[in-house]
């Protein structure tokens, strides 16, 4: 029905490090961020409860893994739809060896106040998510284009 890859830095290092400027994520950077990958749901699966059961098991999967911050890189138009998500631009683009120019994306994994406000499927409804602060505040003063 889907898949999706997640790597968590605290395993191993991760493609694209410098081009997504983990290392100005320290103190988070390696322990609390990882990549998403080969994120994708079938077609005719596309907007429908699996769609949203997938995204809440990725959701705990990076909470359950302390994962503050979750890194992708995507083409244009496919930004607008993670933005949906919830994932922000945060730096410029960089080029990929092979998809050409890509836009570097990041997922404050724990701005839950943000995830509702932009309806992402990562937060399911009804559940009792508590946003982290300091993440915000660090991503809003440290990492956040301006």
């Amino acid at each position: 029905m889907g898949t999706v890859r997640i790597n968590l830095r605290k395993n191993w290092p991760l493609e694209f490090e410098n081009e997504y400027g983990m290392f100005n994520f320290s103190p988070y950077y390696p322990e609390h961020v990882s990549t998403t990958t080969k994120f994708m749901i079938r077609p005719e699966h596309r907007g429908s409860i699996i769609t949203l059961q997938f995204a809440s098991f990725i959701y705990e999967f990076w909470r359950d893994n302390g994962i503050a911050f979750d890194f992708i890189n995507v083409n244009s138009p496919l930004d607008l739809f993670y933005e949906r998500l919830g994932y922000r631009k945060y730096k410029e683009n960089f080029l990929h060896p092979e998809f050409g120019e890509v836009i570097p994306m990041v997922l404050v994994v724990f701005d839950v106040e943000y995830l509702r406000q932009v309806q992402s499927p990562f937060i399911a409804p009804g559940r009792d998510y508590q946003s982290n602060r300091e993440h915000i505040r660090f991503f809003h003063e440290r990492a956040a284009m301006e």
